[in-house]
């Protein structure tokens, strides 16, 4: 059946506008509306302002002398099929604007149907793809280029290597050199015997398709383009008149002839400056893309080794001397270089297979088959049909996939092959790359793998602030709740069972602030090595009698500045993971030691700063990890343990102390044989920092100062003010900056501030600021729930500041409040 569509019949006039056509003028596509039988009734405001003249006579069938002539066939070919069968069409197809210009348009109809399913109408859009078809057709265009040189490269290689003929491999090099770049003359050059001129050994005038020879150049006549072949690998004038290198030949060579650009390559057999290629372009200057001076570059080279190759009395020689350079090119690139015979499923190997694979050059598949058994079964189904898709269609193949290696692991190639185009037009070769990207695979999924733990931990962070606030007054109320009760008390226990819960929640929400990366650490200078000898002993409590526990610590002192509670933390979580990776019993290792690191990138996927490192390592000889529980080891709330017995923050946790601490975390595993945690902390030379004196833990100290608070949380505000006024202090209470300037200047002196450090307008830092103006000695403490870098962002340094975090309890409210008054000013 034809169904290209014909106009029909002449209707009458079009019909008024619809209520729904004012919506369609607000559409930025040319939007219109269709008869059943497909001429034209309604064009949107857009299409008018396209078309820019009176639209009366594209109604009907008239808008076919808006589409190109090129296109039209096609178009009233679609068009027909859609209005015999009703259906949605589609066209990609070239509209002429009103200034002439014609621009691509995606056309989409779709038809309206009537309650017995006839067709009542046609509406459709044009929308202007121009400049996405016109990129493309500049990929297309970019990607055919680097194939044709591709291709011209091997089959250049082949026929100078196998030509007999000096004279006519070289006519063949010059036509082929043309046609890939697409100049208009290429010529092969040759130093005279005095070497101060060259000759013209062939020249190819594609307009006319013939080739001459002889012309001569002295190097007296053109001093500086000389020089440039002596100093240069290639000479890309984009305007060869105006170069400098070029401009000797303006006006008795470059002119007269028409040339704008030059592409010269000097040839250099045995390393030996004895002629040039050169590829001139007939008309305006042209600009050498990167890609055409390699090309050209390898053009010379094919060249160079032909020379050598046609040396009298050398030529065996000098043939085995290039195609071992070549050989020895092709390997150093550690790509596999592949060409695929497709009618026959015949594959040849050059390049450095063995290095990649580890097969041997006999050993390697030569039927199409045999390759495809190489590749992980997972693999198989993409790469057939990949492969069916390029055989098809004859477009670059183009694919990731795994290969078994000569050693039984897999690796990840990357195979990117074009077809040699053949006389008759049917392609029935393709040349192309294998390389090996396991590595950059790797990096990518660490990379990829460190952004989406950083995004978590951002989210925990926010939700940690908040529970931080609720804590603090679940916390302390609770606290005094079980001062003010008797003991035995019969709501006593229950009161304490709350303060319990309230305590595991604290630490569930430390816990995440540590993945996130966002706690306020309080960190020091210490020695590694004093803080595993002070564990050691709890450890062989924690692990049981059936683990032997080891300890290997490094010579010296090992100082790092971190926060030692956050790194005793670090280390007990992980000798308690490797405790439950040994059910039945084991060895526990932990070692110390120091290390030099050069600038990489770590194995968490973040950068190493280059210097001098302290190594804390836990080793255990227990089940070892799977790839896909190895994958997901660091992640919050991931866990292989029974339901009720973990939380999965473990790991998690140590991750990020350990980050935040600027440090980096390496993981070895094997299953059946056991894991090992390096933790690596950048190293300090100065002296370790003074212990702060305990204080005794049923110690309560109490005041009579006056105490200022000035927090924007009421339940925050309220517990503080309680516990102070518990502890005999006269506490002052504030919302906000405003309230408490006020009660600075109108209440008693003020001894302390107790202030949060995030409040809405005016941050705890300013209302220091404010207050010390009028009382340059009152002493403030800094409170907050918020994330270590929300603290710093509103000016407060825990290392420089007296800082309590969020949730406290009254004992530390109590110590941190006395401590602060009682020290010196």
């Amino acid at each position: 059946m034809n169904h290209t569509a014909k106009p029909p019949p002449q209707e009458g006039p079009a019909r008024p506008a619809e209520p729904g056509h004012f919506t369609a003028d607000l559409v930025p596509h040319l939007v219109w509306v269709a008869r059943p039988n497909g001429g034209l009734e309604y064009l949107n405001q857009r299409f008018r302002e396209f078309v820019g003249r009176a639209i009366e006579s594209l109604h009907g069938w008239g808008w076919r002398e808006i589409v190109h002539p090129d296109d039209l066939p096609e178009v009233l070919k679609q068009w027909g099929r859609s209005l015999a069968i009703g259906s949605e069409g589609h066209a990609k197809v070239r509209l002429r604007r009103h200034d002439g210009v014609y621009r691509w348009h995606g056309v989409r109809a779709q038809s309206a149907l009537t309650p017995d399913g006839a067709v009542a109408q046609w509406f459709g859009t044009c929308t202007d793809i121009h400049e996405h078809a016109r990129a493309e057709e500049e990929r297309r265009h970019r990607e055919n280029r680097l194939s044709a040189q591709q291709a011209a490269l091997l089959a250049l290689g082949r026929d100078v290597l196998r030509s007999g003929d000096p004279a006519d491999a070289v006519r063949r090099m010059t036509e082929a050199t043309a046609r890939a770049l697409g100049v208009g003359r290429v010529s092969v050059w040759r130093h005279t015997t005095s070497r101060r001129a060259i000759h013209c050994f062939d020249l190819y005038e594609a307009h006319a398709d013939r080739h001459t020879a002889g012309a001569a150049l002295s190097a007296d006549d053109y001093p500086k383009y000389f020089r440039a072949l002596e100093e240069s690998d290639v000479v890309a004038a984009d305007d060869a008149p105006a170069d400098a290198r070029t401009h000797e030949f303006a006006s008795n060579y470059l002119v007269p002839l028409g040339i704008g650009a030059m592409l010269d390559v000097p040839l250099r057999p045995f390393g030996r400056l004895e002629g040039v290629l050169c590829c001139e372009h007939l008309g305006s200057p042209r600009t050498w893309d990167r890609d055409e001076q390699v090309f050209a570059m390898a053009v010379g080279n094919l060249i160079a080794l032909a020379q050598e190759r046609w040396e009298r009395e050398r030529a065996e020689d000098e043939v085995r001397a290039a195609h071992a350079t070549y050989e020895t090119a092709i390997k150093a690139t550690g790509h596999v270089l592949y060409d695929w015979d497709v009618e026959r499923g015949r594959i040849e190997w050059g390049g450095s297979f063995e290095r990649t694979l580890g097969y041997r050059e006999e050993e390697m598949p030569t039927e199409l088959s045999a390759w495809v058994a190489l590749v992980h079964p997972d693999d198989r189904t993409a790469l057939d049909r990949e492969i069916r898709r390029v055989t098809e269609t004859g477009t670059p193949f183009q694919l990731e996939y795994r290969v078994r290696h000569r050693d039984g692991t897999y690796i990840v190639m990357d195979d990117t092959g074009h077809f040699v185009p053949a006389p008759n037009g049917r392609a029935k070769r393709m040349v192309g790359f294998v390389s090996d990207i396991t590595n950059r695979k790797r990096l990518e999924e660490q990379v990829q793998q460190s952004r989406k733990m950083e995004a978590v931990g951002r989210l925990a962070g926010g939700v940690a602030h908040d529970f931080n606030n609720l804590l603090t007054v679940i916390n302390g109320y609770t606290e005094l709740a079980i001062g003010a009760l008797p003991e035995g008390a019969p709501v006593r226990s229950m009161v304490d069972e709350v303060r319990r819960a309230g305590d595991r929640a604290a630490d569930l929400t430390r816990q995440l602030l540590a993945f996130g990366r966002q706690q306020v650490l309080q960190p020091k200078i210490f020695d590694l090595n004093e803080v595993v000898g002070d564990l050691a002993g709890m450890f062989r409590r924690v692990i049981g009698e059936d683990i032997q526990l080891g300890v290997q610590t490094g010579a010296g002192p090992l100082r790092v500045k971190a926060d030692p509670g956050q790194v005793e933390q670090v280390l007990m979580n992980l000798v308690v993971n490797a405790r439950d990776a040994m059910p039945t019993g084991g060895n526990l290792t932990i070692e110390t030691s120091t290390v030099m690191l050069s600038a990489k990138l770590a194995q968490d996927g973040s950068e190493v700063i280059p210097g001098r490192y302290v190594v804390l390592a836990v080793s255990d000889t227990g089940c070892g990890m799977p790839d896909e529980v190895r994958a997901h080891v660091f992640e919050p709330f991931f866990t292989t343990k029974e339901i009720g017995k973990g939380t999965g923050l473990g790991l998690a946790t140590v991750y990020g102390i350990v980050k935040q601490s600027e440090g980096h975390i390496e993981l070895e595993t094997t299953v059946g044989q056991g894991t090992t945690f390096r933790v690596y902390l950048p190293g300090v030379p100065q002296t370790p920092d003074a212990r702060e004196p305990e204080a005794a833990p049923d110690e309560l100290p109490s005041g009579t100062e006056t105490v200022l608070v000035v927090e924007d949380e009421p339940g925050v505000r309220a517990v503080a003010q309680m516990i102070l006024q518990y502890l005999g202090y006269t506490v002052l209470v504030a919302a906000n900056s405003t309230e408490a300037t006020a009660l600075a200047r109108s209440g008693p002196p003020i001894d302390l501030l107790l202030t949060d450090v995030v409040m809405p307008r005016v941050g705890g830092r300013v209302v220091a600021e404010q207050l010390q103006r009028d009382t340059p000695n009152l002493k403030v403490v800094y409170m907050s729930g918020y994330t270590d870098d929300a603290v710093v962002r509103h000016g407060v340094e825990q290392e420089r500041t007296d800082f309590l975090q969020k949730p406290f309890t009254p004992a530390t409210l109590a110590h941190k409040v006395r401590s602060v008054l009682d020290r010196s000013a």
